[in-house]
């Protein structure tokens, strides 16, 4: 094989997961193999050679081509780091070519990849130690340390005088001592020279105290009132300003105020401006590049309002500090503010909340969600628009208990002939009834939740719930309207029995029937409704013969039958 320059080392980390890992390099002996395991600290926790059968599972390598596989006795921990180095520090010769004796080519490469992995490990190691560098001499300076090594504990080799070889140097106790002596040194010289500056500091202080205090007299904090109005503006701030309020009447016009450059003035620096009647905005400009806490500028609309502005020169680019004066309502009305019964008929006195105070976006939207098949409603989708061109589909409804006072809005938006389905949960029912349908385009309803079932509030549904259907002689369905509400037609001998289809009725419907069958001369023939139920309809068709004056019961009568949903 061709054997890459120094590739007697690879290095994995540790996932966790994975015991099994590979390596390139060449060995004829698993004892050749050298594994090492770093802990996520550094250290050292594991150090054994491919033949150990504790840390490892097992070691399978090819002796003719080159790398193998080691696995692990466990999974190497997440962060740790597992190295494998080839471990033979010194070039030997395993095979040996004798005259007359019989080789191959092969056994040639193998003796060649063996040294030449040896001779890698060593350049690798050699790489690990001091070396001359490239630019100096070799042939100037040995490197062999002195004699008698062991004599010479704690001692620091170091380069002697003439620069070609090593001598013992200090200890480490004596370099620690050293630079101890030293440091010591440089403290009594700096407690030298600071006893010769305290005397000139102290001198110094007591001007600093004084002018210290001037300057503190100059910018105490409201030392001074100023009254303006309208007709001062603009009003440009001086250094004459410092420590003053500047209380402002606004009632006869707007207000600018124009701030000084803070590079401009003498520091500390303060001023107060406070709104004592209201009546149009006052507006604070900067100055420059200067900023008001990152604004160019701020505003005071409401009486009793106020700010007190420090400069600072310590920022880039210069700003002034904004403390708030007075105590101004919070006017907003924003979607946080409106928890549970926040806010209620008692509290809202009149023009209490204005469109003025209400910023865009202050009430949240409602959410609308769109369908094409069955979907399980969440709290959170309160307007629902189905489209059921493709087939019916039903939407499931959240539980009512838990959410007394949610309401949510179901509309069919396609024109196709295909149901929408609006089911409570469980056995919850919506106005009395498990299933509400939407059949037509634009059918809709408005529901809310009382805490156990739901109720509709508002809707709007074609032919509410009337339900027709022919029925023909015997026991037959000739045809049913937009939906089947029959399930079957029966005669028992008296009338017919037209059963409903099961759970479509909570209450007895209302019902309607119409003779549609042909007359002849000698019969009179009449047709009623018998009883009704939720699951069952009774419906007599009787003749009577005009001729011979007999009465009978018929079932070869067909009619129209019509029925309502009574809520």
């Amino acid at each position: 094989m061709s054997r890459s320059t120094y590739d007697v080392k690879e290095t994995y980390t540790g996932t966790g997961s994975l015991a099994t890992y590979t390596f390139d390099f060449k060995i004829t002996d698993k004892s050749q193999l050298l594994v090492i395991e770093v802990n996520d600290s550094g250290v050292e926790t594991q150090r054994v050679d491919g033949d150990d059968v504790t840390y490892l599972s097992s070691v399978t390598f090819d002796e003719e081509n080159g790398g193998g596989t080691v696995v692990l006795a466990a999974n190497l921990t997440s962060g740790y780091k597992l190295i494998f180095l080839l471990a033979e520090d010194s070039p030997k010769q395993t095979y040996e070519f004798r005259n007359k004796t019989s080789f191959t080519l092969k056994k040639f490469e193998n003796a060649l990849d063996e040294i030449a992995g040896a001779v890698q490990r060593l350049a690798y190691r050699a790489k690990q130690t001091f070396r001359i560098h490239d630019l100096d001499d070799e042939e100037t300076i040995d490197l062999q340390l002195p004699p008698n090594f062991s004599d010479n504990p704690n001692t620091v080799p170091i380069i002697n005088s003439t620069a070609d070889g090593l001598i013992f140097g200090p200890t480490a106790n004596e370099i620690q001592n050293a630079q101890g002596y030293a440091e010591a040194a440089s403290d009594s010289a700096d407690a030298a020279a600071t006893s010769e500056t305290n005397a000139a500091t102290s001198e110094a202080n007591a001007a600093t105290s004084e002018a210290n205090a001037a300057a503190a007299l100059a910018s105490a904090f409201y030392r001074d009132i100023v009254y303006i109005d309208n007709t001062d503006s603009p009003l440009t701030i001086t250094q004459a300003h410092n420590g003053k309020l500047i209380q402002m009447d606004s009632s006869g016009g707007a207000i600018t105020i124009n701030l000084p450059s803070i590079s401009g003035l003498a520091l500390p620096f303060n001023i107060a401006f406070k709104l004592a009647t209201a009546g149009n905005t006052v507006t604070i400009n900067r100055n420059g590049t200067d900023t008001i806490e990152g604004a160019t500028s701020v505003s005071l609309a409401l009486a009793g309002q106020g700010y007190q502005l420090v400069a600072d020169d310590g920022a880039s680019p210069d700003q002034w500090g904004r403390l708030d004066l007075g105590i101004v309502p919070d006017l907003s009305v924003v979607t946080a503010k409106l928890a549970s019964e926040a806010v209620t008929a008692a509290k809202m006195a009149t023009g209490a909340v204005t469109a003025a105070k209400m910023a865009t976006g202050a009430v949240a939207k409602r959410t609308v969600t769109s369908k094409t098949a069955a979907y399980t409603v969440t709290t959170a989708d309160q307007i629902n628009l189905g489209d059921a061109t493709s087939a019916a589909f039903t939407y499931t409804l959240p539980t009512a208990v838990g959410n007394s006072g949610l309401e949510l809005v179901f509309k069919k938006t396609d024109s196709s002939s295909n149901a929408i389905t609006v089911d409570g949960d469980g056995s919850e029912t919506i106005d009395g009834e498990i299933t509400i349908d939407l059949e037509f385009q634009n059918d809709f309803i408005k529901i809310i939740s009382d805490g156990t079932n739901w109720q509709i509030i508002e809707k709007f549904l074609q032919f509410d719930e009337v339900f027709s259907a022919k029925i023909g002689t015997s026991t037959t369905i000739t045809s049913q309207g937009h939906k089947d509400a029959i399930a079957s037609v029966s005669y028992n001998g008296t009338v017919k029995v037209i059963t409903l289809v099961s759970g479509l009725f909570s209450n007895p419907p209302a019902v309607i029937v119409s003779d549609n069958s042909a007359h002849s001369s000698n019969f009179i023939r009449g047709i009623e409704v018998v009883s009704v139920s939720t699951s069952v309809i009774h419906v007599q068709c009787t003749n009577h013969r005009s001729d011979s004056g007999s009465f009978s019961n018929s079932q070869d009568r067909s009619f129209d039958i019509f029925i309502q949903r009574q809520r």
